[in-house]
């Protein structure tokens, strides 16, 4: 009865570490559950996990068609805005013309 207690402990600490650490928590739960004291050292030393979403690192002004102005073009790349003069993209390199 001890033991299958001390699994059940393990099991919950795991599961909510892991979710805490941006890890899934349902497989946590099961390898504290089978692996006890092993897995809550293994979650404990894991790092979090970060979801990055480069997009909203750039600023990029994407092309807007009920915007038209005529010294801007706008690259069929990547959507940032040019001088109409430029024969590049300065973000991605395209030729625009």
């Amino acid at each position: 009865m001890w033991l299958l207690i001390c699994w059940i402990v393990f099991g919950i600490a795991c599961c909510y570490i892991a979710k805490n650490k941006g890890r899934n928590p349902k497989t946590w739960a099961i390898l504290g559950f089978w692996g006890g004291i092993f897995a809550l050292i293994a979650i404990l030393i894991l790092p979090s996990i970060q979801i990055n979403n480069f997009n909203n690192n750039y600023n990029v002004q994407k092309y807007n068609p009920n915007c038209y102005n005529q010294k801007s073009i706008y690259c069929s790349n990547c959507g940032m805005k040019n001088d109409v003069n430029d024969t590049f993209c300065s973000n991605c390199g395209t030729i625009l013309k």
